[in-house]
């Protein structure tokens, strides 16, 4: 969790105060401020020092803005719709010595929890069960559509937490694997399957309610939710994982009385960023007044490749297929007071390398429906450079 006595920024008031708006344009000077912060330079080097110490979790989460990260300093953020893609997208990240375990952890909205039904509330999710439910199996489709059908595997919150989790775990690292899900309204994580290796054998810790899927694929949700969301208790879990766990309900104690208004709030997704970044480290710990907020920004994780100095960016047509989902809904909503990514104003591209941030940018213009999304009055794309946690040229793009 962050220590109460973390440096804060010098214009907390101001920049609370700006963020209350409802339509808050984001600038690079803005950015490059909040990068240069004394907060920002406190949780870098927090941030530094647990990698270091190799004791960094790596957590593969839905780019749902209303997501909670949960100690960003220890944290190493890989983000896809409902925890789609290729997990080999993301395994040199996951496979790095600095990383002690992976959690991957979708979300629902906890409005939805009732004894023997399903919960929802991704709407990757939703349009994977609309895929389903209508027999579109023919012709592969582009965009979201695309990613929905060959990235996202079951239309279940907690299925896919554990279909993803299993993925991780067969990577062969050794490193303990959890499955999880979050409420997104409060913040309330429920562990569900833990995987870890035990004499070359994979061994699952699992409620009693999830044996049967994990035994031969029987989806149930009667039985899977008889009692609500099956999850493990702290005890049960991997050492890894029991202060994530425990701290967890602490950090629900936090987040309403920063936000008392978080779970009314947290009904409707409606950042203003959208958040394509190669980089690792949780955009909190760079710019903690633009990112802290809950549900200030989407963020979808640009898979890299590192040789030396080179960048290569092997899987950008999966990126821009999930960027159709914010920008589709941006349009669709405008004249929707209650609609989400009504206000999304800024899409915010960030790389180790300048060139790269501009080719992600050239090749996003060219996409499906950006190029009306910019038309929009206070619609801008940025790119910027960042190198270890400090950016180093931030600058709008168009």
């Amino acid at each position: 969790m962050r220590e109460s006595g973390h440096p804060t920024h010098p214009n907390d008031a101001r920049f609370e105060a700006r963020r209350q708006e409802s339509l808050v344009v984001i600038t690079p000077d803005m950015l490059m401020a909040d990068n240069r912060s004394p907060e920002a330079k406190y949780h870098t080097d927090e941030w530094n020092r647990i990698r270091r110490e190799h004791e960094q979790l790596a957590k593969w989460f839905c780019d749902d803005a209303r997501t909670d990260v949960q100690d960003p300093d220890q944290s190493v953020i890989m983000r896809s719709i409902a925890t789609g893609g290729d997990v080999h997208a993301f395994a040199p990240i996951i496979e790095s010595p600095n990383i002690k375990a992976t959690i991957v952890k979708t979300h629902l909205n906890g409005a939805t929890i009732a004894p023997r039904q399903r919960p929802t509330g991704c709407g990757g999710q939703a349009a994977k069960e609309a895929m389903m439910a209508s027999g579109e199996r023919m012709n592969p489709p582009s965009g979201i559509g695309r990613y929905v059908r060959h990235d996202i595997t079951h239309y279940d919150p907690i299925i896919q937490s554990i279909v993803t989790a299993e993925r991780v775990a067969k990577l062969g690292t050794g490193k303990p694997v959890l499955a999880a899900t979050q409420d997104h309204r409060t913040g309330k994580v429920y562990p569900l399957v833990a995987l870890l290796e035990q004499g070359g054998i994979l061994v699952e810790i699992k409620p009693l309610a999830l044996a049967e899927f994990l035994h031969d694929g029987t989806y149930n949700p009667q039985e899977i939710y008889t009692d609500g969301i099956p999850s493990l208790s702290t005890e049960a879990l991997p050492a890894a994982f029991r202060d994530f766990s425990s701290e967890n309900e602490e950090r629900v104690r936090e987040l309403v009385q920063k936000y008392p208004n978080l779970y009314e709030r947290q009904g409707v997704q409606n950042p203003g960023i959208l958040h394509l970044t190669s980089l690792i480290r949780p955009p909190q710990t760079m710019y903690p007044d633009t990112f802290d907020r809950p549900g200030s920004a989407f963020e979808i994780t640009v898979p890299r490749i590192k040789h030396g100095r080179q960048l290569s960016l092997p899987r950008l047509q999966m990126v821009f297929d999930q960027v159709e989902y914010p920008i589709s809904h941006a349009l669709e909503n405008q004249e929707n007071p209650n609609g989400d990514f009504r206000h999304l104003n800024t899409i915010f591209i960030e790389t180790e390398a300048f060139d790269a941030s501009q080719y992600v940018a050239e090749g996003l213009v060219r996409q499906f429906n950006t190029q009306e999304w910019l038309h929009l009055p206070q619609r801008h794309i940025l790119i910027g450079e960042n190198k270890r946690g400090k950016a180093t040229r931030i600058e709008q793009f168009v």
